[in-house]
């Protein structure tokens, strides 16, 4: 009996350790579909035109595909896309595929799964109203999808296909997408005709690659290329790394001066790898983070907010999981498996979008779901003088990153929302100034300290035995700063409140410089006599009024 309620306590330990090994703060943005379980996959993220978009993969026997977008990305603010010319057949059942180039005059692509009629490719300069582009399938029915990315590479839009018979890859001038000018580049019923499906599309370097799919004794196989028509196998990755375990390559992406390959991997779990050069690659992971065969393939990734965040494909009876790195070497889990939900279990997909993370995944029962988590937002303003005169006026410049609304706050009570302030103190005392900076889901805060004082009469500073008067101080003509013991050969220098420097007087001999106004402005400016070797004799303030 103790032996069993020790196997319950362990089993439950390790239920709770896996549960709860989240890092950030998800939040559900819809977990019904858009309100129709039959949208039961979010399949693909792209950002066009200040939107976020996602498409749909829908439940057998209720096609066709869906495309939404929204303008925040919040729950409930999401539209359906219903222009396409000519639209969608009932045999796009989903819609896998999408990418975005800013090189064609700002240009979405999206592609269908129709596996009687062939592939259809659409296109938008809107993100609304979508054209074909394609005959179904580049004319080949077989051609029934593509990869999940579309690219412009030199001036060329390319897709690549998934055939049973044998892969291919398709162009045409990014400038001319019409059906009719799209031209195949390679056929694998030529070169290898294990190659049934194109994984990833992919541009680094300026190298476009094409990662792809083998089988258990053959490995998957990546090609490049610097022109667009003449391919090569790389040579480093080779058949799946050396193993035909790694039976596909799954994705690709760049991180950190590297290019990253995500595996399908049945019998250790997705292995990651990376390569400075394109030749030499270097294994990161070798059973999807220790998670081993539960993840058989790491499939979708993105880079935001200086992370690289990693997710794949679960094994029966396991859930999604989402990992992100810092260095793209050490991986923490970032969220709960599968949210807490044991249906979000397959064709996980990532997103970036207006400072957070978004996860789209599968949920046959009750409808695809969408959840997001906040890119850390750093929260920073400039330095300012913390000791001033009262009436003087500080500018706080915000240079705050990964956030997108902001509260200025005095000693802790709201004193602006706009992105830069100014705070005029009138009243000598010790103020806090603090700044939250929010991306719509994570908050972070930093403060600086800050005295005011009355600042009548002279301002006197002593450094090592030396001490000096500034009289007049305020002024509004001239005045004088006058040293107890005569100087030799020094230096002054007068800085604005940005630290910036706007005087030098060299070559300053006696006990006492005078300091005429000139073009400056009123307002509060610091002075500092040095010797020539740098080594500070006096420093202060200087307040010139009008």
């Amino acid at each position: 009996m103790k032996i069993k309620l020790f196997f319950f306590l362990f089993l439950f330990a390790q239920f709770s350790l896996d549960l709860f090994a989240q890092t950030d703060p998800w939040e559900c943005i819809t977990n019904n579909g858009f309100g129709d379980t039959k949208n039961i996959a979010c399949s693909k993220f792209l950002t066009f035109k200040g939107k976020i978009f996602t498409t749909t993969q829908r439940k057998k026997g209720n096609p066709p595909g869906q495309l939404w977008y929204s303008t925040t990305g919040d729950s409930l603010s999401w539209n359906k896309v219903t222009s396409f010319s000519p639209n969608f057949s009932n045999s796009d059942l989903n819609i896998f595929c999408g990418g975005t180039t800013d090189t064609s005059g700002g240009i979405a692509f999206i592609s269908t799964v129709n596996v009687p009629l062939g592939t259809a490719v659409y296109r938008s300069t809107n993100g609304t109203n979508w054209t074909k582009i394609n005959n179904n399938g580049f004319g080949v029915t077989a051609n029934y999808r593509t990869s999940p990315t579309i690219v412009v590479y030199k001036d060329s839009l390319y897709a690549a296909t998934w055939n049973n018979n044998a892969a291919q890859i398709w162009r045409c001038l990014s400038t001319n997408t019409s059906a009719a000018n799209w031209q195949k580049v390679i056929d694998f019923s030529a070169i290898d005709t294990i190659v049934k499906n194109i994984t990833y599309l992919y541009i680094w370097n300026g190298t476009l690659y094409a990662a792809m799919g083998g089988n258990i004794t053959h490995g998957g196989n990546l090609y490049q290329t610097t022109n667009g028509s003449v391919w090569t196998k790389n040579t480093g990755v080779g058949n799946g790394f050396g193993s035909s375990g790694n039976g596909t390559i799954a994705s690709l992406i760049a991180f950190n001066g590297y290019l990253y390959a995500g595996t399908n991997n049945l019998l250790t779990g997705g292995q990651l790898w990376k390569t400075s050069d394109g030749n030499l690659w270097t294994q990161v992971t070798a059973d999807a983070f220790g998670q081993g065969t539960s993840i058989y393939e790491l499939k979708r990734m993105a880079v935001a907010g200086g992370y690289l965040w990693v997710t794949g494909n679960p094994s029966s009876g396991n859930s999604d999981k989402i990992w992100k790195s810092k260095d793209g070497i050490n991986f923490t889990q970032s969220n709960i498996n599968g949210f807490g939900n044991s249906n979000n279990s397959g064709f996980p997909v990532l997103g970036d979008y207006n400072d957070n993370i978004y996860y789209g995944g599968l949920d046959s029962i009750t409808g695809g779901q969408i959840w997001r988590t906040c890119i850390t937002p750093v929260a920073s303003f400039n330095s300012v003088d913390t000791n001033i005169c009262q009436g003087t006026t500080l500018n706080f410049v915000n240079t705050s990153s990964y956030a997108h609304s902001y509260i200025w706050q005095i000693n802790g009570v709201n004193y602006s929302a706009g992105i830069d302030t100014s705070i005029i103190f009138n009243t000598a005392g010790k103020y806090t100034i603090t700044l939250l900076s929010n991306n719509g889901i994570c908050t972070k805060d930093t403060s600086i300290n800050i005295t005011v004082n009355t600042c009548t009469g002279t301002d006197q500073t002593i450094a090592q035995d030396i001490s000096c008067i500034v009289y007049p101080n305020p002024f509004s003509s001239s005045a004088i700063i006058q040293f107890n013991s005569v100087i030799k050969n020094a230096v002054l220098n007068i800085y604005n409140l940005f630290g910036q420097k706007i005087i030098t007087i060299n070559n300053i001999s006696g006990n006492q410089i005078k300091i005429e106004r000139a073009n400056l402005n009123s307002g509060i400016y610091f002075y500092k006599v040095m010797k020539q070797n740098e080594e500070n004799i006096s420093n202060g303030k200087l307040i010139i009024t009008d």
